[in-house]
């Protein structure tokens, strides 16, 4: 696969934005992708631009995290939900990260579904599914509907920071109808930050 554009050699081993068009040696396809358009792309995402338009490999931010636990210490705390076998759940509960955007680089709307049960005189958590994506708020509350279907959800907790939580709400309460399933007794939260 060749490249959109061969840089000079000035530019090419650097990761600095090639704005000029005397940075540029030739071009593959002039005519369907001039320097304007290139340059266009290159200033809308310079990664995105290196990786599809001059076939350089660019690292991802999420491949330079570095876990900060060990396996050993990660398999003591998961148990798999065989661990809970012959233990009465107490309730299943949802917790709902809802996000204020569906464009492609925002946060994800969540929904994470837990089976509350009890442990060695304590509640614990099992979670059953997560459930993430970028919706507009009638899909989030068709998925929420099909949670509380699916698993029986009995208490639900919902963020309300920055969304018509109302019609939010509404959305909910029509689905729900709409398909005869018993809603969760929901609470509505406002976060803080913690960041």
């Amino acid at each position: 696969m060749d490249p959109e554009a061969n840089c000079c050699a000035s530019v090419s081993n650097r990761s600095e934005h090639v704005n000029e068009k005397d940075h540029v040696e030739t071009l593959a396809f002039p005519a369907r992708l001039p320097f304007k358009i290139l340059i266009k792309e290159a200033r809308i995402n310079i990664d995105e631009f290196r990786s599809q338009f001059l076939c350089e490999y660019v690292e991802s931010e999420s491949a330079k995290f570095v876990p900060t636990f060990v396996l050993e210490e990660l398999n003591k705390k998961v148990k798999p939900i065989s661990f809970f076998d012959g233990k009465q759940a107490i309730r299943t509960v949802a917790a709902l990260d809802t996000a204020n955007s569906e464009s492609i680089t925002a946060d994800r709307s969540s929904i994470c579904v837990a089976r509350v049960f009890e442990h060695e005189g304590k509640s614990v958590a099992f979670i059953l599914e997560i459930i993430a994506g970028q919706w507009r708020y009638s899909n989030l509350a068709e998925k929420l509907v099909d949670a509380c279907e699916k698993y029986g959800i009995k208490q639900a907790v919902i963020e309300k920071n920055g969304i018509p939580w109302q019609d939010f709400q509404s959305a909910v309460q029509r689905h729900a109808l709409l398909r005869g399933v018993i809603l969760p007794e929901i609470q509505w939260s406002t976060s803080t930050g913690t960041g």
